[in-house]
Formats: C-alpha cells, structure tokens, sequence
C-alpha cells in the first residue's frame, strides 16, 4: 500500500513594522514581521493507516519575528550584522513551539585604489524547525556557518586567491554534521597573446554523527588537485579553449 503525503499551508495574516535610524557614518533598522498560518500536515507524515495508527495532524500557529540590522559603509571594514528571534506557539501542538534565534556577521575590507587585497568574512547562526517525513515529526536544527575569502593580485598577471569554511549542522533527531574546508588558486593571466593558466587545490573533511543512514559516525576527507589552461580561439574574440586536468582523493573511515 502506498502512503498518502498530505501537506499544505495557507497563510492568513503577515504584517510588518520597520523603523530605520541613522548613526553617524551607520544606519540601525529594526523589523518585526508577524503571522498566523494553517498547516494541514505539521509533522509531513502519512495520513492514518491501519498498519501505522500514525496521522499527519493539522494545525495552526502564530508567530513574532523581530529582528535588528546594523551596517556600516564607512571605514577600512565595511560591516553589516543582524539578530532576531522567531517566537512560536501552535494551538495545539504544544510541543513544536519554539524561540527559534538567528544571527549574521559580515565584514569586507573596502575596495582601495592601488590595493592588492580583498578580503571578507562571514558568519551565520540559524535555528529552525523542518519536517522529516520517514520520522514522521519535525526535527530541530541548529546551523553554525563561517568563511573567509581573500584574493592578493602580485603584479599585473599573477592573482591568488583562497578560502576556508566551516559548518556545524545539530539536529535534535537524526544525525549531525560538521565540515571544515579550504581551497586556493593561483593564477597566471594574459600570456603568450592571451593565454591563461591556472592551478588549484581544495580539501574538505565532513563528519557525520550516527543517525538514521548509519549506525557509526563516519569521516570522510576529499582532497582535489587540478591545473589548466586557455586561451582566446580568434584574438579579440570571446570564444576560447579550456584545457583541464585534475585528480581527487577520498579517504572514508567510520
């Protein structure tokens, strides 16, 4: 017998307030948004089956979301922030009510005639809820994320640019997961009539915690080499030829 998913929202009521205030060379804005909403499936399960008992109950639920912005344009480090909090509360679903936080940090280093550097960093926390239909609920999430790019320009053809980043996913059910990565690339621009070349490397380790898809946490590290080259097909032309070559390397361990 196949299961039935049924899941629908309808959305009945979504005002908003929003104040903007300046601070000197910053601006400061305050949202609030606020909604109800009718959910005829909150968990995404099945509908009732003899052989499960189990229903994807219907409900409907309120929420206040207000949220401060802050971003500065001045300055050496541009910056732009926020953090908000997202109230819940079901009418009958008790359980699945939540102040669900969330927060965003951005910094970029300003673009400057005659400078070689550009760099940013960044960083972003979420909580949140979402359906898993084979757990027939809804599993809470927390969501860590934070990179680093930066790009230095040596001379007139020569550019190198790297990165690194880094995610932490916690599920209150079900597995959770952390990344940690890094690539770089050098390249070497408009030589020989336009030729370019370029080279790269990348690395990137993922651990996932025991969980619904595995019994043990399991590792798994990837790393990536590759280099090529181009070139214009006719000079002053748009069209070009790629040559590329890479090689990947996986390591799996639980």
């Amino acid at each position: 017998m196949k299961a039935k998913i049924v899941a629908a929202g309808l959305l009945v009521l979504t005002p908003s307030v929003h104040a903007l205030v300046n601070l000197g060379p910053g601006e400061l804005d305050l949202l609030a948004t606020a909604g109800i909403t009718y959910d005829s499936n909150v968990t995404g399960g099945q509908t009732a089956t003899p052989a499960s008992g189990k229903t994807g109950k219907s409900d409907t639920f309120v929420n206040l979301a207000p949220q401060l912005e802050f971003a500065r344009a001045a300055g050496l480090i541009q910056l732009e922030s926020a953090a908000g909090v997202n109230f819940i509360r079901y009418f009958d679903k008790t359980e699945f009510d939540a102040e669900d936080l969330n927060g965003r940090l951005k910094l970029t280093l300003a673009e400057m005639a005659g400078s070689s550097f550009q760099g940013s960093l960044q960083a972003v926390y979420t909580e949140s809820a979402e359906v898993q239909q084979e757990l027939n609920t809804r599993v809470h999430t927390n969501s860590l994320t934070a990179d680093a790019t930066g790009k230095l320009q040596i001379g007139r053809r020569l550019q190198l640019s790297a990165g690194t980043s880094y995610s932490n996913l916690q599920r209150s059910s079900d597995s959770s997961q952390k990344t940690i990565g890094t690539d770089w690339r050098l390249t070497l621009a408009d030589f020989l009539r336009g030729t370019s070349a370029r080279a790269s490397y990348s690395y990137l380790f993922t651990r996932s915690e025991a969980g619904r898809y595995s019994a043990i946490p399991i590792a798994q590290t990837s790393q990536q080499i590759s280099a090529g080259l181009s070139r214009p097909l006719f000079r002053g032309g748009d069209t070009s030829i790629y040559a590329d070559f890479g090689y990947r390397f996986l390591d799996l361990s639980g």
